[in-house]
């Protein structure tokens, strides 16, 4: 069994150094070390190969990091690996995994994102338990394409598909997917809750999701960002909002919606916003639709230049149409249909 394991920095490959969270090159071997040490990793024989294309916070990702990274997993899908495992920071993990997931698509070997919410050495760090899980899903063939690990303050580490996976809440790093629709879970930790008693022999165990029915259909893309910056507009509603004016660079418009998928069309603006984008030529999308009946307020889009994207994260709206703008310039609503 091998697996390659990529390191790009952050709070997983970090450490703190005079009061700071900054990266550190000794991590990654600690990672590795520290699954190395337990016991469940005798359960199977696993040869770790490393690679680091980049190291930095990822809250400084850019396209140009985005590219480089889906250029190296790229590189090796097709080689002698069972699968790979993604080490990346926190803050800008959903993205990464969109990316990766588009690029690779869902019939690839296992791709799995791990990170950590504090640094390893922190007794609350999940970072190996999401490491080890990773690990297992490869191991056992629990799934293809691109998927995150993640335990929560539940206790349970899920594991999620990556085009799924919504943004974080504020002032929190646990990872959740639409509708609830993570792929499935380990039983991390043991904890008594009521009468009902976890057992140890559950832990580590996979438990696949019965009401996951998202689409596992994604072919692979083949270009990636070329410019350090994506050249959309996103917009998130806001009582008393203004639609801001439309920039040169501006491609593409991405609109957040509500979480019951509306969005602020008493803005006075408004009119004079989507009038600007269908005389200049720029598409526009709204995320966080669903499939059933629409409010009232979206009929006020039916004749613009809008198009809707439904049951798709707004992390994985905006990398597809980033990705889509860089596929096929020429006839983008082709391209963000074919993604």
């Amino acid at each position: 069994m091998k697996i390659l394991v990529i390191f790009t920095g952050g709070t997983i490959g970090s450490a703190v150094s005079e009061g700071y969270i900054s990266p550190d090159s000794k991590c990654p071997y600690k990672l590795i070390e520290s699954y190395k040490c337990q016991e469940i990793s005798q359960k199977w024989d696993v040869d770790f190969e490393t690679y680091t294309p980049y190291t930095l916070l990822s809250e400084d990702l850019t396209g140009e990091y985005l590219a480089r990274l889906g250029t190296c997993v790229k590189e090796n899908l097709h080689k002698e690996y069972d699968g790979i495992i993604v080490a990346h920071g926190t803050d800008t993990l959903q993205y990464s995994a969109a990316m990766v997931g588009y690029v690779t698509g869902n019939s690839s070997i296992p791709v799995v994102f791990v990170s950590s919410n504090y640094v390893l050495e922190d007794k609350r760090a999940n970072g190996l338990c999401n490491f080890i899980c990773a690990v297992e899903f490869i191991k056992e063939k629990r799934g293809e394409g691109t998927f995150i690990s993640y335990r929560n303050l539940d206790g349970i580490t899920y594991m999620h598909r990556a085009f799924a996976v919504l943004p974080h809440l504020p002032y929190s790093d646990e990872v959740f997917s639409i509708g609830n629709q993570y792929y499935g879970k380990y039983m991390t930790q043991a904890w008594q809750k009521e009468e009902n008693q976890i057992s140890q022999d559950k832990l580590w165990q996979f438990e696949k999701n019965a009401e996951y029915h998202l689409k596992d259909t994604c072919k692979p893309v083949e270009k990636l960002p070329a410019k350090w910056k994506s050249g959309i507009l996103r917009i998130f509603p806001y009582p008393g909002m203004e639609y801001p004016r439309i920039e040169p660079f501006v491609r593409a418009v991405l609109l957040d919606t509500y979480h019951s998928g509306t969005l602020c069309t008493a803005a006075p603006d408004m009119e004079r916003f989507f009038e600007e984008a269908e005389r200049r030529g720029i598409p526009v999308y709204i995320t966080g639709a669903n499939t059933e009946t629409d409010y009232a307020s979206f009929q006020k889009f039916e004749s613009k230049n809008v198009h809707v994207l439904r049951n798709l994260s707004p992390v994985a709206a905006y990398v597809k149409l980033w990705l889509a703008l860089e596929e096929d310039k020429n006839d983008l609503a082709q391209s963000m249909k074919s993604l």
